[in-house]
This record gives C-alpha cells, sequence and structure tokens, in this order.
C-alpha cells in the first residue's frame, strides 16, 4: 500500500523563526518548462530553492527529523492560467516534508501515466497532459508539516499568489520523529 499525501501530527514552526524569512543562498533554480495541453503549449512557473537560517533548520533537527537530503525555502510562482509545476517526480527523494508559510491557493495533483505504476522509480518528467491521468488532488494547509510521496507523479496548479512553503527532502518516511 502507498500513500500520495498525508497530514503529520508535527510541532508548528515557531512563529519567530519564519515571521521575517528571508530566502538565504538559492540551492536549486526550477526555471519554467515547456509542457502541451489541450493541444497548446505552454511554460510552467519558475520554482527558486533556497538556504533556510541556521537557528530554523537546527529547530528542524531537533524537532522534526535529524537525517535528510536537503532543507530550505521554496517559492513557486504560478496563477490559474499554467501550472506552478509540470508533472514530476522529484529529482532528490522519495517524500518530502513540507510546511506552507502561504500555500498560494493552489492544488496539490497527482499523476498516473498511462501504462504506468503509480509509484514510479524513475525520475522522468512528462511534458502532455494527454499521458496521464489525474488519480488526487488535494489544498494543501498553511501552518501544518504533510508528507508528499514524490515517487507518484505530482504537481501544483492553479495557483492565485506565490506559495512559499519549508521543504525537507527525505529518503524515507521513518525519518521523521
Amino acid at each position: 500500500m502507498f500513500f500520495d499525501f498525508k497530514i503529520l501530527d508535527l510541532p508548528p514552526i515557531p512563529n519567530e523563526l519564519v515571521v521575517n524569512i528571508t530566502p538565504g543562498t538559492i540551492i536549486r533554480n526550477h526555471p519554467g518548462q515547456e509542457y502541451t495541453r489541450n493541444g497548446v503549449s505552454n511554460v510552467s512557473a519558475p520554482n527558486p530553492f533556497y538556504k533556510i537560517s541556521a537557528e530554523l533548520e537546527r529547530w528542524i533537527q531537533d524537532n522534526i527529523c535529524k537525517k535528510y537530503n536537503e532543507v530550505g525555502i521554496r517559492y513557486t510562482h504560478g496563477s490559474s492560467e499554467y501550472p506552478a509545476s509540470i508533472v514530476h517526480p522529484d529529482e532528490t527523494s522519495s517524500c518530502v516534508l513540507m510546511y506552507n508559510l502561504d500555500h498560494g491557493g493552489g492544488w496539490l495533483n497527482f499523476w498516473q501515466q498511462w501504462g504506468h505504476g503509480v509509484v514510479r522509480d524513475d525520475r522522468y518528467v512528462i511534458n502532455n497532459y494527454e499521458n496521464v491521468i489525474r488519480i488526487s488532488q488535494y489544498e494543501t494547509p498553511n501552518f501544518c508539516w504533510y508528507m508528499v510521496n514524490t515517487k507518484i507523479l505530482h504537481s501544483i496548479e492553479n495557483m492565485k499568489s506565490t506559495r512559499i512553503n519549508i521543504q525537507v527532502s527525505l529518503d524515507s518516511a521513518h525519518y521523521v520523529k
């Protein structure tokens, strides 16, 4: 049995660690990617990922999990007209813990590619929406931790504003306290 999305009963990040949060050094910048939907080509939104403060990272290690691949803050830009991220699995993890400071009004969607299983071991990005079917959709909450199975194809759609969240990439859900 697999999960795609679940809300976790973990302590919230103290307000003083996130109230005036600013991005640090950029870890990775995902520029927009070309995709086709309903026969129309477009480009998804950029998704920069930045370092967080040493103080916030220490708090996460002490209260959420000690072992992870990377931790940072992602600014997901998007609109209701194009996806903030195209259909993809994550490159650096099997699952990711997320803590939204602002969910941006978008939806987290999970997809299955025709002719393939739901859980994927490859890291193949889907650029054509005619090749997938949506299997679930969630509105992600602000100010609580949730986990996403990043081996399942997923995307962020229908954003109203920029989504800002803390992300902790993991090889296993068992690393969470």
